[in-house]
């Protein structure tokens, strides 16, 4: 049997993550993903959406003090979730539940939240797809159990009226993401483009839509992730609270 490894959450020497090596780790993703998120005044409510063992909501305790939920289809992760919440102290505020996407219907009301963060699969399901061997890991990077519409018509549902939607994505399908989101009635209201390097092409963006929002988008500086040297940027160790050590 594999063991459970635990860790500081990054530099946070107050926050620390079990992972279990048969899932992904974490990624860099989510933690840009986390610090992204923005609270507005009326909200009251965080649902992430495929969780796995937890990273974004335990980010999100510490720029935040609503009640965050987050769900993920695949159990032992939702265990491992709520795991680290009890090793924080955090089960006032952290709430994790095993749960379909696609049958959101059974576990929550509509408009239950105020704002939804998914990291999603980033990778569509082909015939030739370069899946991984363990199930437990392409649900994790494939849109084999859930889609982006699947994301979308769900957040639909869970969020009132004018709730924010809070997502990262792969450049490579921008315009398929952002057609979508159109279609379900989100308007893109902030975007930001992350780089590996500021003289490298942007491989990911992090977005802020709001459903059934007014028209009007910030298109915030770019997010440069390492510098010439390979070290990561002064603002992305600000990001994983290096500096603070």
């Amino acid at each position: 049997m594999i063991p459970i490894e635990t860790h500081y959450l990054l530099g946070m020497q107050t926050l620390k993550i079990q992972q279990d090596s048969d899932y992904l780790p974490f990624s860099l993703d989510s933690i840009l993903l986390a610090d992204f998120f923005t609270e507005k005044k009326r909200m009251q409510s965080i649902l992430d959406m495929g969780c796995g063992a937890g990273p974004i909501p335990l980010y999100l305790t510490t720029k935040s003090k609503l009640p965050i939920t987050g769900i993920d289809i695949q159990k032992p992760l939702i265990e491992l979730a709520k795991q680290n919440a009890q090793i924080n102290q955090l089960e006032n505020q952290l709430t994790f539940l095993e749960a379909d996407i696609k049958a959101i219907h059974q576990t929550f009301k509509s408009q239950s939240f105020d704002a939804v963060i998914v990291n999603p699969p980033f990778f569509k399901m082909h015939e030739r797809s370069p899946l991984n061997d363990q199930e437990t890991k392409r649900i994790m990077r494939h849109e084999w159990k859930v889609t982006w519409d699947d994301i979308l018509q769900a957040s639909k549902y869970v969020l009132t009226n004018q709730g924010q939607l809070f997502f990262v994505h792969r450049v490579d399908r921008f315009s398929e993401i952002l057609e979508r989101l159109n279609h379900h009635d989100f308007t893109v209201k902030r975007m930001r483009f992350v780089y590996p390097k500021a003289k490298k092409n942007a491989t990911s963006f992090l977005v802020e839509a709001t459903l059934k929002g007014n028209v009007g988008l910030t298109l915030e500086p770019p997010l440069i992730v390492h510098d010439d040297d390979d070290e990561y940027t002064q603002e992305v160790r600000q990001i994983f609270h290096y500096e603070d050590r």
